[in-house]
């Protein structure tokens, strides 16, 4: 049963039996109610039978037609509303109460309150009898002397029948009221059990199950990472489906740890390899690096040795010309050794062009060798930016 399901029938059930109590409660003061006001009216019997026997001598000995006349509309209404009531109490009717308002009353069900009402009432039959004879005469003063010894002889016994029946009512009203108290305490005492009942069982159904799920997320939050936990998804209601979820999410979670897992392996290997590759290169390019700066010495050394030769070949034709000068005076006998030095001369030119192609090509190797300089720095730095 889901979550919703059981919340609902428990407050619906709740609600009804709060109702079906609270219905009962206004019954029973509804009953108190009426019961409460039959008393009151019986007590009022009393009362009338004695105003009733006033009334009747005050009417007997008026002195003017107009006090009898006054006097007996008075003991007419009280007649009327006594025998109205007692009539009502006996088998239930309408009649007036103390307010002046009509009110229904149901038959009394004391058999003690029956009984004295039933007495009551065969006393006050022939009362009433000589009562509204002599309030229907247009002479009523005899009928009404006739009627008064039979009150007065019947008023005390119909006093005593209209307590007792007053008496009764109490009693049973009380005992009414002490078995509609005991019925509200017990009415009371269940809802409060049934209520405990659906707390207990809520708890145990819902609460309790929320708290273990609970328990498992805090678990899962504060702990140290285990995301093997899961929670327990008993039932087909919110709460399994709450944990049925979690559950899955986990799942997902512990997937996606693993698969960053294998990732990361393989970029701290890539890295390896690329470190070492790096360092490899670096130490090529290193050496690479001292075999250039060895052939730009050299070829450095040979440029040096060339300017050294030009210079010594200048020196030599400085010489030569020298030679030649002197030669020259000398005449014809220098004229073979002219020759000869001509052919030296030409022979030290051609020598001096190779010294000057020699000088050309050691400036060219010169600036192959900046060139593979730069190209190393270069390397250098691409060997720092990929071991980086």
């Amino acid at each position: 049963m889901r979550v919703s399901t059981k919340l609902t029938l428990a407050a619906c059930l709740f609600a009804g039996i709060t109702t079906a109590v609270c219905g009962g409660v206004l019954i029973l003061l509804q009953q108190q109610q009426a019961a409460g006001l039959l008393v009151n009216l019986a007590g009022r019997q009393r009362m009338l039978t004695q105003r009733m026997t006033k009334e009747a001598l005050e009417a007997l000995q008026a002195a003017t037609h107009d006090e009898r006349a006054d006097a007996l509309d008075i003991l007419r209404g009280t007649t009327t509303l006594f025998d109205e009531t007692l009539r009502a109490l006996q088998d239930g009717g309408t009649t007036t109460d103390a307010t002046g308002g009509r009110v229904a009353l149901s038959a009394v069900t004391s058999e003690q309150a029956q009984d004295a009402l039933l007495a009551g009432l065969r006393r006050w039959e022939p009362i009433r009898q000589q009562l509204d004879t002599a309030l229907a005469s247009d002479e009523p003063r005899p009928l009404l002397s006739a009627a008064v010894p039979v009150l007065l002889e019947h008023n005390v016994p119909l006093l005593k029948d209209m307590n007792n029946a007053t008496v009764a009512l109490q009693r049973a009203g009380e005992a009414g009221r002490q078995a509609k108290a005991t019925l509200v305490i017990t009415s009371a005492l269940v809802t409060a059990i049934i209520g405990a009942a659906m707390v207990i069982y809520l708890r145990r159904t819902v609460v309790k199950r929320v708290q273990q799920v609970q328990l498992r997320l805090a678990d899962v939050a504060g702990g140290e990472g285990d995301l093997t936990i899961e929670v327990p998804a008993v039932g087909k209601d919110e709460i399994a489906e709450l944990a049925h979820s979690f559950n899955t999410f986990l799942a997902k979670v512990r997937q996606i740890v693993v698969s960053v897992n294998g990732v990361a392996d393989q970029v701290s290997e890539a890295a390896t390899n690329l470190a070492e590759g790096s360092r490899a290169s670096a130490s090529a390019l290193s050496e690479q690096q001292r075999e250039v700066s060895a052939l730009a010495s050299s070829v450095t050394d040979v440029s040096r040795a060339a300017g050294a030769v030009v210079q010594e070949a200048d020196t030599m034709v400085s010489v030569v010309g020298n030679a030649v000068n002197e030669a020259d005076k000398s005449g014809s006998v220098a004229a073979g050794l002219a020759r000869k030095m001509d052919a030296l001369v030409s022979d030290i030119d051609t020598s001096v062009r190779s010294i000057e192609r020699l000088t050309s090509r050691s400036e060219e190797i010169g600036r192959v060798a900046d060139v593979i300089n730069d190209i190393a720095d270069q390397t250098n730095l691409l060997a720092l930016n990929a071991a980086i």
